[in-house]
């Protein structure tokens, strides 16, 4: 008998590790690489597929193509390009799911299980609108970001924070740094806060855990630098991941203000600052965490401004700050509620509330065309009965999807050329300078491109030149597709 009740307690503290699953694959049925129901890949999803694609055929990110994002996404991409051509979704259910324990794990330091499951579905369900298409550095960084809310966290409540914690903390935070600078918002004013606590109190632990935080920090750093020393890409990594991206920065930054108010009338913002406002009036306890959680909620906002750029995907990183004002309501809601049935009842419904477009995309997706049907994948199949392995392709403007797919190479190492070219015009010239020296089988231009940026008008008449002076003619036109291949 004891036997049996052991174990009906072992399943039932499994069941919220269950629906953590379950919410993980919900949020997920949202990517592109989704098994369940493919789609065609945004632009920058196509370029990251493509350097795990590079890197699988023995190529080296930054050395043999141009992109400006940070290592560690292009390992997540490589990883999943050897399970299978949509593979990289494994790895995002997987991230889902730690983004969804460490967000549980939050809301368990002030709620009920019940409360912190329902917490943390409202969380991610945020995530609705801007996850489209997945694959994203921002939806990669985040179950760094939320186990390292968890550390400041429990530090804030317990007042301590064991080694292993703040060794984990410090890995967390490197780890965003390999995936983009400008995502660590986090740590800034928690460390900051952090670090005013122990000065005040004087417990003498802050040499400990800013030593610990250090080593934490190293550990993914050094496999980071060893690989990229030993083949010969550090010059190139310094070149696009840390000068480039201060220029490509900065192109867009005169329109910070207009951004910043942008991120700031996203839900998970607004609510944020007036769930806080309420706390810090209404409550005496937790004063330290709360005014740390505001500053974490404005520095946020405010890093993902710098850029200028209003891109409904960066919202990603925001989700996070409503983790602790959203727990510290429940708590307080736990602990005061008159009537509990009621109160979990309302839960209930705001749950399905934020449910509900997921219903509706994943009835929606079920009956869309297959992956095989679309116009990339057929137009892919189509190259490669066209061209040999050896040969080289080149996609103008930005859908590295297509070298994927068609199983061929870029013939030059800009495989992609927006928005890049125009922060730095030169890229143009040493892209067109690739293509005449190693003459690619088949060409392709996307008109929608055209269309959608002055910037390629540029590459047309050149590509135009190109064409001409080589003796390439129109292979086949499908769409806003056109295929050019050489003159036999």
């Amino acid at each position: 008998m004891d036997h049996k009740a052991e174990r009906k307690r072992q399943l039932l503290k499994s069941v919220p590790y269950f629906l953590l699953g379950l919410i993980a694959l919900i949020v997920c049925s949202r990517c592109a690489t989704c098994l369940l129901f493919p789609s065609m890949p945004y632009k920058d999803s196509g370029v990251f597929r493509f350097v795990g694609y590079l890197m699988k055929n023995g190529g080296v990110p930054y050395r043999d193509t141009f992109d400006h994002k940070g290592p560690l996404l292009y390992l997540i991409n490589y990883l999943g390009i050897l399970i299978d051509v949509n593979g990289v979704w494994i790895i995002e259910l997987v991230s889902m799911f730690a983004v969804a324990f460490f967000t549980f794990r939050c809301f368990r330091r002030f709620c009920n299980p019940a409360f912190a499951l329902a917490g943390t579905a409202i969380v991610l369900f945020q995530l609705y609108d801007y996850i489209n298409g997945g694959n994203r550095v921002q939806e990669y960084a985040l179950p760094f970001v939320t186990c390292g809310l968890w550390v400041f966290v429990c530090y804030f409540l317990d007042g301590r924070a064991t080694k292993a914690r703040v060794f984990l903390c410090g890995v967390c935070f490197s780890a965003v740094l390999l995936l983009r600078p400008d995502l660590v918002s986090l740590w800034v004013p928690f460390c900051l806060a952090v670090f005013w606590d122990e000065l005040r109190n004087k417990s003498g632990k802050l040499k400990g855990f800013v030593l610990w935080f250090m080593i934490g920090a190293i550990v993914p750093l050094i496999p980071a630098l060893i690989y990229l020393l030993r083949n010969k890409a550090l010059g190139d990594f310094w070149a696009q991941y840390i000068l480039f991206n201060f220029t490509y920065t900065g192109s867009e930054a005169s329109r910070f203000s207009d951004s910043f108010l942008f991120y700031l009338k996203k839900p998970c913002v607004f609510c944020s600052l007036l769930l806080l406002a309420g706390l810090l009036v209404l409550r005496k306890e937790r004063r330290e965490l709360t005014w740390t959680s505001l500053a974490y909620v404005v520095f946020t906002v405010a890093v993902t401004a710098v850029s200028g750029r209003n891109s409904t995907y960066y919202c990603m990183i925001l989700v996070p700050v409503l983790i602790v004002p959203l727990a510290m309501l429940m708590e307080l809601l736990e602990k005061h509620a008159l009537y509990k049935r009621l109160l979990y009842l309302c839960l209930a419904v705001s749950v399905l509330i934020f449910a509900v477009p997921y219903g509706k995309w994943i009835s929606q997706a079920g009956y869309s065309n297959s992956f095989e049907d679309t116009l990339e994948y057929v137009l892919s199949k189509y190259i490669q009965e066209k061209t040999s392995p050896e040969d080289t392709i080149v996609v103008c403007g930005n859908y590295d999807i297509f070298y994927v797919l068609a199983d061929r190479m870029p013939s030059s190492r800009y495989s992609y050329q927006l928005p890049i070219a125009g922060v730095d015009n030169t890229i143009y010239d040493e892209f067109m300078d690739d293509i005449r020296c190693n003459n690619p089988a088949i060409l392709i231009w996307n008109e929608n491109s055209l269309q959608k940026s002055m910037n390629l008008t540029e590459l047309k008449w050149r590509i135009d030149e190109f064409l001409l002076e080589n003796d390439y003619h129109e292979l086949v036109s499908m769409g806003p597709y056109t295929l050019y291949s050489k003159e036999n």
